[in-house]
């Protein structure tokens, strides 16, 4: 992890490809308000002119509730637009642990969450809006949803179709 705003506080890098020097560095990305242990860079996803940065141990509505930064391209780079959290926040979430992103739609998975149980975990959906806003959409959880199943561990979107793992699911 990156120290720049403290120990494991976070980066993400941005690579564009050149077509006779293959992948190059562009940018680097830290939290506007880079804290320690606050792991920002732990997931990303990238569409059009949007950018998503997980950071999943953020503090800001109790200890590890997590936050996702949006970036939005502008005049030839990626330039901070937006911060993201979940809208019944607790500690532990775990909000940003895992993204994914089409054109119009974000999805953040927060393994931790409690809805159904101790880290039963759960997956939030924005809406990019006309303003060029993400706005809250919706929330999932699994229909057999139970404590410790880590719900929202890893997610995916194509077109109308949605993924989400949950690996420590007992069935």
């Amino acid at each position: 992890n990156d120290d720049a705003g403290g120990s494991n506080a976070g980066a993400a890098y941005l690579y564009r490809r050149n077509l006779f020097s293959g992948w190059i560095q562009s940018q680097k990305f830290v939290a506007p308000d880079a804290a320690a242990g606050d792991q920002f860079g732990r997931s990303v996803a990238i569409s059009k002119i949007y950018l998503a940065i997980g950071a999943p141990y953020a503090d800001d509505d109790g200890f590890s509730s997590g936050s996702v930064y949006i970036y939005k391209y502008y005049s030839g780079s990626y330039v901070f637009h937006q911060e993201l959290k979940a809208w019944d926040a607790a500690a532990y979430d775990n909000f940003g642990i895992s993204l994914a992103m089409t054109n119009d739609r974000l999805i953040v998975g927060a393994s931790g969450d409690d809805d159904l149980g101790s880290s039963s975990g759960s997956v939030y959906a924005f809406e990019l809006n006309s303003a060029g806003f993400w706005q809250k959409w919706d929330k999932y959880t699994a229909s057999d949803g139970a404590a410790s199943d880590l719900f929202g561990w890893s997610v995916d979107i194509d077109g109308d179709n949605l993924v989400i793992g949950a690996f420590a699911d007992d069935h």
